[in-house]
């Protein structure tokens, strides 16, 4: 694949319209992500000001976090290809969606193999018992975290900081490019880190055996690189709709499964 040179300059003035509509429509995109959760917030028990006040802080250092990675994903993008294409697009200019099918059809197909391999560890007594018991909830709650996971996620860490990584990465090289390599390594780094992100959530659920904890970053590893994949050859919608489709098969469809398969166990007994 052509390496993509690093640029120094000012962009056109006449981007910058189109930056500005794509750091809204970004901005947007987070906002909802924030909101979606709050009803799952709303519905627990003993919520007294102190924990109302503690998600309002949390949604503001939310805002200013997505809209550094906003900011970085729009000022960096361009210069080593990677970025929003169809949020740039300027007004008037037909959307292209053929990245969606294959986006959808990535994640559902990263999902459904996730949870089947996580079943299989679980039926071998390599995870715990208690695996999907955070996930066994009404399919709204499972819904509404698929929402705000994917978009705030893939913002913060594809975006915002895989681009940064990528765009490092193109600075060390001897041309200053943004060739496979330097993408693949900012990729594979953020990767990491957004295996390693999903570790206080999987101690929320159970245990962090050395097992949980290897299968938490593998797993999210694989799905950051894809996810990056997708973010680096059809843009930061699709690599959303992606994670989306995966949680949509984690947090829902496969608990539902659990769940009956749990309840048919019981009444079988």
């Amino acid at each position: 694949m052509k390496a993509v040179q690093v640029h120094h300059g000012h962009r056109n003035a006449a981007s910058r319209p189109a930056a500005w509509n794509a750091f809204a429509a970004l901005m947007g995109l987070y906002l909802l992500a924030l909101l979606a959760v709050l009803p799952i917030a709303a519905a627990r028990p003993s919520q007294g000001p102190s924990r109302l006040a503690a998600f309002g802080v949390d949604a503001l250092v939310g805002l200013f976090l997505g809209a550094l990675a906003s900011w970085l994903g729009l000022r960096l993008g361009g210069r080593v290809g990677l970025g929003a294409p169809l949020l740039r697009a300027r007004p008037g200019t037909p959307p292209g969606w053929t990245w969606l099918l294959p986006a959808v059809c990535i994640g559902l197909g990263f999902g459904a193999f996730a949870a089947v391999s996580l079943w299989a560890l679980q039926a071998l007594s390599l995870l715990p018992g208690d695996l999907w018991s955070e996930a066994q909830r009404a399919p709204w709650k499972g819904i509404l975290v698929s929402v705000s996971a994917a978009i705030k996620e893939e913002i913060l860490l594809r975006f915002g900081l895989m681009t940064l990584l990528v765009w490092i990465f193109a600075r060390l090289t001897p041309r200053e490019s943004a060739g496979p390599g330097a993408v693949w390594a900012g990729n594979i780094v953020a990767a990491l880190l957004f295996g390693a992100a999903h570790l206080p959530a999987a101690a929320s659920v159970t245990t962090l055996t050395a097992a949980v904890v290897a299968v938490a970053l593998v797993f999210n590893a694989i799905a950051g690189v894809t996810f990056g994949w997708l973010y680096w050859r059809r843009g930061i919608l699709a690599a959303i709709v992606a994670h989306f489709s995966a949680d949509i098969v984690l947090q829902v469809l496969f608990p539902l499964v659990v769940g009956a398969s749990a309840s048919d166990a019981k009444s079988g007994g």
